[in-house]
């Protein structure tokens, strides 16, 4: 067997390993850079998610942008955030009560969609999503500003 042979063969066999420890790693590091891990120590949903959902939402937390992989929903007990299965390593699902925001707006994103921004207080990441995912949650906490 030649070096590049063996070589190759070394690749194969651990490269499923070492790309599932990449993954969950990096999953790691957003979840606390963006601040999921501490939504989810007080806001962690072990409930069954709304009814209406919005899937494929794009929305950031703090400094993590989730491009695609969000599901949105609402209902008279708070807002379900979740991402999709292959990115919930280390984030679960959320549904954060309605009691929690202090406030609700909406921006205008390099002209051409808007976002609305979530605060929780200065201690949690703020929440931006797509408007075009939000419009459930008008009956529930309407605009601030």
């Amino acid at each position: 067997m030649s070096a590049g042979a063996a070589t190759s063969e070394w690749f194969r066999l651990r490269f499923p390993m070492l790309f599932a420890g990449m993954w969950v790693f990096t999953s790691y590091v957003a979840a606390q850079l963006g601040g999921w891990r501490r939504l989810a120590m007080r806001f962690r949903s072990s409930g069954p998610a709304p009814r209406s959902l919005k899937r494929f939402v794009s929305g950031r937390f703090g400094l993590v942008n989730y491009n695609g992989c969000l599901t949105v929903g609402a209902d008279e007990h708070g807002l379900y955030l979740a991402p999709f299965f292959p990115f919930r390593a280390f984030h679960p699902p959320l549904r954060i009560p309605w009691s929690e925001f202090q406030s609700r707006t909406r921006e205008r994103f390099f002209f051409f969609f808007k976002v609305d921004l979530f605060d929780l207080g200065p201690d949690l990441p703020r929440i931006q999503l797509r408007s075009r995912a939000t419009r459930s949650i008008d009956a529930y906490l309407p605009y601030s500003g």
